[in-house]
């Protein structure tokens, strides 16, 4: 869904894009005729005086600008009235000139907005039939902002197409990270022991305060072949990943009240280890500042994705230390007083089926590209008392990627693509676009269906009402 919110971010600006490209060349048409205009005046007060036989206006000027220089020297040359003129400023003569400039810039004001108007409804077709009546300059800029438009929603269409696994790569690699740090963790406090430990004054050490050393959450993952294979296969663990872990224990845990808490314990105790290494990850890792503005650098969706990395790392930590498991004696269950340790346990995947959702993942952004229009159309035929462009954009990102799968993808029930959906709407849109969302997805799936556009086979002929 990021891809292809980012794809419709990237459709309004290129087409603002495009608006500005034409704005900036009109603007360049409209201060060149104030420059003529302004010309005409100099080539006169420069020529007035001189005998009409001596007269050469340089041929590279512009044919309006030597030809009203010219008709207004004449006018000049052939008074009786100059000392009249002169007396006004020859305000009598260039007003010709600024009558013929204003008649060109009202022309030149028509044709921006034909112009305009014309890019308006053409810009999303690739070869556009167009009828206007313009100059040729105005027909070069119209066709080279088209051709913005498109050149450069080519090159996001492709650059999102790669960032789409990337971005999922990203999420992994943040996961990694938030149980990196807490293996780092291990270190600092048996870094600050040894320090108390060297101390000249040889202080008394109360070995609770380093309980964290010891947590057995923390150790299985530092221990865990399986994520440090995986750290080094992804290149994870690096000095500034080492120096965040630092800054957030040396700033934010050492003072933190439930960590001064837990070293209060005299023992360590398997619960207390869960319940700690829980409240680091949840409330100082994903929530302080310090840690958030880190993975911001690496993620710029990390506000989305710090949600899932959170998750996989919370199920992380239970595989580690589940919850108390029930065992039978004599027939009846009976709860364990401490939970179990698993060394063995797996890293989160991202997904179950990776494989599979990748190709979905292909297809899913494919077909909206192609068919991103046809959607669009879709949408706009049952909302006539709205303009399209009013509704929210994750509203209409996430109708055309239901409009999408419900076309394209036949093997997925209707009710359950539009369910997917509404919940998507409820978790990333506005208050309101749940029932919005819902109402309109049923009126249209009614409508695919009555048109044959909707063809099930498989398990999409489940539930497909």
């Amino acid at each position: 869904m990021q891809g292809l919110y980012a794809l419709e971010h990237a459709r309004n600006a290129n087409y603002l894009l495009s608006l500005d490209f034409i704005d900036k060349q009109f603007d360049a048409r409209f201060s060149q005729l104030a420059e003529d205009e302004k010309q005409v005046g100099w080539l006169f007060e420069k020529n007035r005086l001189k005998k009409p036989e001596s007269v050469s206006i340089g041929k590279k000027l512009p044919e309006k600008v030597r030809e009203l220089a010219r008709n207004t020297l004449e006018s000049y040359w052939n008074s009786d009235n100059k000392e009249e003129l002169e007396e006004q400023q020859y305000a009598l003569l260039l007003e010709k000139v600024k009558v013929s400039y204003a008649a060109d810039k009202e022309e030149l004001e028509g044709e921006k907005k034909l112009v305009v108007e014309t890019f308006k409804e053409v810009y999303q077709q690739s070869q556009p039939p167009i009828t206007i009546v313009v100059s040729i300059t105005s027909k070069s800029t119209l066709v080279e902002a088209i051709n913005i438009y498109h050149n450069k929603l080519r090159d996001d269409i492709s650059d999102l197409h790669k960032r789409l696994l990337s971005q999922s790569q990203t999420i992994y690699d943040s996961y990694l990270r938030s149980l990196a740090i807490l293996t780092e963790l291990i270190d600092l406090v048996n870094g600050d022991r040894l320090a108390q430990a060297s101390n000249l004054l040889k202080k008394p050490i109360f070995e609770a305060d380093y309980k964290l050393s010891r947590n057995v959450v923390c150790l299985a993952l530092k221990e865990s072949e399986t994520l440090q294979h995986k750290l080094d296969q992804n290149k994870i663990v690096t000095e500034s990943l080492q120096t965040l872990a630092k800054e957030l224990y040396r700033k934010v845990i050492r003072e933190d009240e439930e960590y001064i808490n837990y070293q209060k314990l005299a023992e360590n105790n398997p619960e207390d280890d869960k319940k700690i290494t829980n409240h680091i990850l949840k409330n100082i890792i994903f929530k302080h500042e310090i840690s958030n503005a880190y993975f911001e650098e690496l993620d710029l969706s990390w506000s989305e994705n710090r949600k899932v990395v959170q998750s996989m790392a919370s199920k992380t930590i239970k595989s580690i230390l589940g919850d108390a498991e029930k065992e039978e004696i004599e027939g009846e269950e009976v709860e364990q007083n401490e939970p179990k340790l698993n060394k063995a346990f797996e890293l989160s995947p991202l997904s179950k089926n990776w494989d599979e959702d990748v190709v979905f993942y292909k297809h899913l952004y494919k077909y909206n590209v192609e068919g991103n229009q046809k959607h669009e159309d879709i949408i706009a035929g049952k909302t006539k008392n709205w303009d399209i462009e009013r509704l929210a954009l994750m509203d209409k990102v996430i109708l055309k990627m239901a409009i999408c799968e419900m076309i394209n993808f036949y093997s997925i029930p209707v009710k359950v693509t539009i369910n997917e959906y509404i919940e998507l709407a409820k978790t990333y849109s506005t208050p309101k676009s749940k029932k919005f969302v819902n109402g309109l997805l049923d009126s249209i799936a009614q409508d695919l269906v009555a048109r044959g556009d909707i063809k099930k086979s498989g398990r999409g002929l489940m539930d497909n009402k």
